[in-house]
């Protein structure tokens, strides 16, 4: 079975480019995406299983946006959030973008690499 395709959205470029490299070693063809406006270009010009997205980027609607673009496009991928923030709050409005599931930020490498392929075997939770 060919590596899952992952689009890495976050606006922290060290987190991005470290999460990246250790997705690349867990056997993951990871795609990134600063902000936005580059995920959305990213999601219609390729094939992606997966969405790994911080909820909190600088725009308010930015995680929003990419879960639309996301569901619209690749209505089969999984689509994850990564929130530092993970209250009540973040789960509601993940609930809210027809997110999967919400991972809280730090998470040991183990843990993160196992909930995705978890959610990849399982499927989504919920149709678009």
């Amino acid at each position: 079975m060919p590596p899952a395709r992952l689009l890495l959205v976050d606006d922290d470029k060290v987190l991005r480019t470290t999460l990246a490299h250790i997705l690349e070693l867990n056997h993951f063809t990871v795609t990134c995406a600063a902000d936005a406006s580059e995920a959305i270009l990213k999601i219609a010009s390729q094939e992606f299983d997966v969405l790994l997205s911080d909820l909190h980027m600088p725009e308010p609607e930015d995680a929003g946006t990419v879960m639309i673009a996301m569901r619209k496009t690749h209505p089969r991928a999984v689509a994850l959030l990564l929130s530092a923030f993970p209250e009540p709050w973040s789960a509601a409005c993940a609930a809210n973008l027809h997110a999967d599931d919400v991972l809280a930020k730090p998470m040991e490498v183990p843990a993160l690499i196992h909930a995705i392929t978890s959610r990849l075997a399982s499927g989504r939770i919920a149709p678009a």
